[in-house]
């Protein structure tokens, strides 16, 4: 008898204990909801367009035919008589000719790396907030997709750690490093055999060692007197001369102009003298600020032709003749939402967001829409870091799924 007291006695307590687990679990599962913080964005609406590249070039040509060893780089602002390109009837010099350029670079950076030079420049402080500055100055250009600047603020990181080198350790082995590299030059100079063509600037500009031919008609002469009807002949008609002798260019100034058709009624919204953004995909979406110099139009015609101007010139920019450019119609700043944050509360559009564990709902303005998320107004323009207590603000916890949500709900 007592044996089976007690037995009930466990089945019961059992029966309890495992009750007021059930409870527990039910007392302790929270609202299942899935929150994404609301963050600053910018985005440009634009609108795409073949444009072509006009700007007053000059052909170098050179008739003697071999291996190009270039002198000078694509962009780089030559003086006149500047060597641009020796030309070799032996390929093999010209690959000499390529180790010696290679050795001058490396001549310079060991110059200018030596202890030989100022006190001033050996300080350890300003050295170390050059080398901080050059590593930024690197990623900023990796980031952009200008390599080439890249590698020429590599050189001058270069030459900040060479000096940091010789002012710790008081030992000059630069200069002695550059003679010997100056040594093999001169042996390496000493081989070159075979005929050799120097090609010199005729004129001071901006060298480019390729030459696509259309230089004589797409010229920023031409877009001076330039018609609907002209800039259509040329895009269509004209024929590029042979390149087969040059051995590149020289634009003239580094002005240069960018022209395309346009919908007459979108083209109403640009001033003449104002700035419009252009996006360039070929120059890994660099954007560039152009000025409006005019917009010809033709009564019998919907499109209107833009002329657009700058003396801008990228690091490694494309100067491909003709290339699909956007044109940023607007550009809009603010928050970034997903579509399905967005709800109506009495006909007011907001968002829930979550304040600790209290649900509250946050009215928002929604300026952009694109491909499945929103950008909604900041709450005050002149402060991004602006703290609305009813308006979506910046880094709010914006719940993004939820069931049954209401503002002042607490979530357990």
């Amino acid at each position: 008898m007592k044996n089976t007291i007690k037995q009930l006695i466990i089945v019961v307590c059992s029966v309890l204990f495992i009750c007021y687990a059930i409870m527990q679990l039910m007392l302790n599962v929270g609202d299942d909801v899935t929150i994404e913080y609301a963050a600053f964005t910018e985005v440009n609406d634009t609108v795409e367009v073949d444009a072509y590249i006009f700007r007053d070039e000059t052909v170098i040509s050179q008739n003697f035919r071999g291996t190009d060893c270039y002198m000078a780089e694509n962009g780089e602002k030559v003086h006149i008589g500047q060597p641009l390109c020796v030309t070799y009837s032996d390929s093999t010099a010209a690959g000499v000719q390529e180790e010696i350029n290679l050795l001058n670079e490396r001549i310079a950076i060991l110059e200018q790396s030596s202890t030989s030079l100022s006190a001033f420049s050996l300080d350890i402080n300003k050295i170390d907030e050059n080398i901080s500055a050059g590593i930024v100055s690197i990623q900023r250009s990796v980031m952009a997709g200008e390599l080439e600047k890249a590698g020429r603020a590599g050189n001058g990181l270069l030459v900040q750690m060479n000096r940091r080198q010789a002012a710790v350790s008081s030992v000059d082995v630069f200069g002695s490093l550059a003679s010997e590299y100056k040594s093999r030059k001169a042996i390496l100079e000493g081989s070159l055999s075979g005929t050799r063509i120097t090609t010199t600037a005729p004129t001071a500009g901006y060298f480019y060692s390729e030459a696509d031919g259309y230089e004589s008609t797409f010229s920023a002469k031409a877009v001076k007197s330039i018609t609907i009807s002209e800039f259509e002949r040329l895009t269509t008609q004209v024929s590029p001369l042979s390149t087969d002798n040059t051995v590149g260019k020289l634009a003239d100034s580094s002005k240069w102009y960018l022209l395309f058709k346009y919908s007459k009624r979108e083209a109403a919204r640009f001033k003449t003298g104002s700035s419009v953004e252009v996006v360039f995909p070929y120059s890994s979406n660099r954007i560039v600020d152009m000025k409006l110099e005019k917009v010809i139009s033709q009564t019998d015609k919907d499109e209107v032709l833009m002329v657009l101007s700058t003396y801008a010139l990228p690091e490694g920019f494309n100067f491909t003749r003709m290339q699909q450019v956007e044109i940023v119609k607007e550009s809009f700043k603010g928050l970034r939402v997903r579509a399905e944050a967005i709800r109506k509360l009495d006909g007011v559009t907001g968002v829930y967001s979550l304040d600790g564990n209290v649900v509250k709902f946050k009215t928002v303005e929604i300026i952009y829409e694109d491909r499945g998320y929103y950008v909604v107004a900041l709450p005050n323009k002149d402060n991004k870091a602006y703290v609305s207590p009813t308006a979506l603000s910046l880094y709010d916890a914006v719940i993004t799924e939820g069931k049954e949500l209401y503002d002042g709900k607490v979530l357990k």
